[in-house]
């Protein structure tokens, strides 16, 4: 009779879920090792249960100025997948595209009480090989085309 973990199928991760003559402890530690390097190459690093809670949180209390510009750059709108509220090195950014490697933050208010905070924020994403745009509320909310088409020029020159 086969031994249990002789059988092979996927995990959703890309690895055998069981590999024929690896003991099941092997095979976890080898799939934990796979799981952490593909969450530092996707940029997951700093995703710890309390960020993704609250991006997740986020996600259901976007701004309108948010929720506006997301009702265009959802389902490839743009051409180009976006993701909102994501976290990227234990930062929550309102939006990314990553196939071009831009972060888009949209600033309210509060954002004029934390600059020092933005400007470091700001600075860790470009070291990480980032491109990060910010636009105000009111931008969005009164100018939607014209933000669209510098994302566009982002997205397209990056």
């Amino acid at each position: 009779m086969p031994e249990p973990w002789s059988r092979t199928a996927s995990a959703g991760h890309g690895l055998p879920l069981r590999c024929k003559g690896t003991t099941p402890l092997a095979l976890e530690r080898a799939t934990l090792a796979a799981m952490a390097r593909r969450s530092v190459i996707e940029g997951r690093a700093g995703a710890d249960r309390r960020k993704v809670a609250t991006a997740r949180q986020l996600r259901r209390e976007m701004t309108s100025a948010e929720d506006r510009l997301w009702g265009v750059l959802c389902g490839k709108g743009l051409g180009y997948r976006a993701r909102n509220q994501h976290v990227i090195r234990g930062w929550i950014v309102d939006f990314y595209i990553a196939s071009a490697r831009l972060v888009i933050e949209v600033d309210g208010d509060v954002h004029d009480l934390q600059v020092d905070e933005d400007a470091r924020r700001t600075l860790a994403l470009e070291a990480e090989g980032l491109r990060v745009i910010r636009f105000r509320n009111e931008a969005v909310l009164d100018a939607l085309p014209q933000v669209i088409a510098r994302i566009v020029e982002a997205v397209t020159t990056g």
